[in-house]
């Protein structure tokens, strides 16, 4: 009996650390948790990623967050800046939005020095997006 629940454990453990990894989707984009991306941000540094996150646009402010909560608190630390559309984005495939849970892909920038977006207040930045859309 302690051998089966010692193997359920394992393979419960393997699960969870399986969905949090990240995974190469077409065209080269990394496919991460926005979690990993915070939390490690020097090792996406320049590299083309895909996130789902809640996005709040307003006045001097586009960014993407970890949760609905972080965003109305502007809890900064827990998002990304989102930069601009990248020149050869399919137009059809970035339909920006005022809030919501989102996914996005774009170019990862971490300057640690700098910071992003309006007045460096975010730590990253996610720019020339390529794809923007609602998650349903």
């Amino acid at each position: 009996m302690h051998r089966l629940l010692r193997l359920l454990c394992l393979m419960l453990l393997f699960s969870a650390a399986t969905s949090l990894a990240d995974s190469l989707i077409a065209e080269g984009v990394i496919s991460t948790p926005l979690i990993r991306l915070l939390a490690h941000p020097e090792e996406y540094e320049g590299k083309h990623v895909e996130v789902i996150g809640y996005y709040h646009s307003e006045f001097e402010e586009r960014s993407l967050y970890l949760t609905k909560d972080d965003a109305t608190n502007l809890n900064t630390q827990n998002g990304l800046w989102i930069g601009s559309i990248a020149k050869e984005a399919d137009k059809n495939k970035v339909h920006f939005i005022k809030k919501g849970f989102v996914r996005v892909a774009g170019t990862f920038s971490y300057r640690p020095t700098r910071g992003a977006g309006h007045m460096g207040l975010w730590p990253a930045e996610l720019k020339d997006i390529t794809f923007f859309a609602t998650t349903r």
